[in-house]
């Protein structure tokens, strides 16, 4: 008889409450997170692997990386998959790379050091009458000598317009759509920096100088 007495959620309200919160109007709601969709990368590049070992500093303000926008029904998590990887293409470029997580990285290292930071994560997600939604990442990679002099620096970005989408879909188009952009980011700064005659050269005189 209690079970009876329980009140019933009524099925189009449940319906009209995933609605709005997935159009931003779900203030109250517990804010859901995806993983944004960039799956491990292959780097093919011409000629041989950079001859120098490096230390590739994989910080806690990429890893912990998110589009994140107040008020929004959803947060997507861009750092983790990021690094990762930035961590397969270091790894393509160079002979050696030693992967440090610490915040501190490049500063009690032997060997020169490479970081990569995420400074803008932007999309377009409230164009309702949009028949497209942008979607941008700006990246900057930063290679050092074991003194912290500059080598090589690089601002890059990638870019994608994909068809608006419906509600509903929004949050799985978005992880989509960020992971397209940063693969095209790190891309661009790879083979930038693969084909930078100042890296090669700063290597190749490396070890005459140690």
């Amino acid at each position: 008889m209690m079970n009876q007495a329980k009140a019933r959620i009524p099925t189009p309200l449940i319906a009209l409450v995933i609605v709005l919160s997935t159009l931003g109007c779900g203030s109250v709601l517990a804010r859901t997170i995806s993983t944004v969709e960039l799956e491990p990368m292959r780097f093919e590049h011409p000629g041989a692997p950079i001859d120098g070992t490096i230390e590739l500093c994989l910080s806690p303000k990429l890893r912990m990386r998110q589009w994140n926008i107040a008020n929004h029904p959803y947060k997507i998590a861009l750092g983790s998959r990021t690094a990762l990887n930035v961590e397969i293409l270091a790894k393509s470029a160079f002979r050696e790379v030693i992967v440090s997580f610490d915040g501190a990285c490049g500063t009690a290292t032997h060997h020169p050091w490479l970081s990569a930071t995420i400074l803008a994560a932007n999309r377009d997600w409230d164009s309702l009458l949009s028949a497209e939604q942008n979607t941008t990442i700006t990246m900057e990679f930063e290679l050092a000598d074991d003194d912290a002099h500059p080598i090589w620096s690089a601002t890059t970005r990638g870019n994608i317009s994909s068809p608006s989408s419906l509600p509903t879909r929004r949050r799985t188009r978005a992880a989509q759509d960020f992971g397209e952009a940063i693969a095209l980011a790190l891309q661009r700064a790879f083979k930038e920096l693969v084909e930078s005659e100042e890296v090669r050269s700063a290597f190749k005189e490396a070890p005459e100088a140690s």
